[in-house]
């Protein structure tokens, strides 16, 4: 019957590491979209920086 005690820890310690790993999933989850928000803001404001340019016209010869 002590079979049953192995595979049963082994079981619990199973579930322990997939929630450990989920929770440090979700955290990686996290700092990525944090860092998306970043992103886009700085693409917004390139995007308005780049429409501020005066750019003048080239004349083709």
């Amino acid at each position: 019957m002590i079979w049953v005690a192995v595979v049963g820890g082994i079981a619990v310690l199973g579930f322990v590491a997939v929630a450990v790993y989920a929770v440090m999933l979700r955290h990686k989850m996290d700092d990525v979209m944090a860092e998306v928000a970043v992103v886009r803001k700085r693409a917004e404001e390139i995007g308005v920086l780049i429409g501020q340019l005066d750019l003048p016209s080239r004349s083709l010869k």
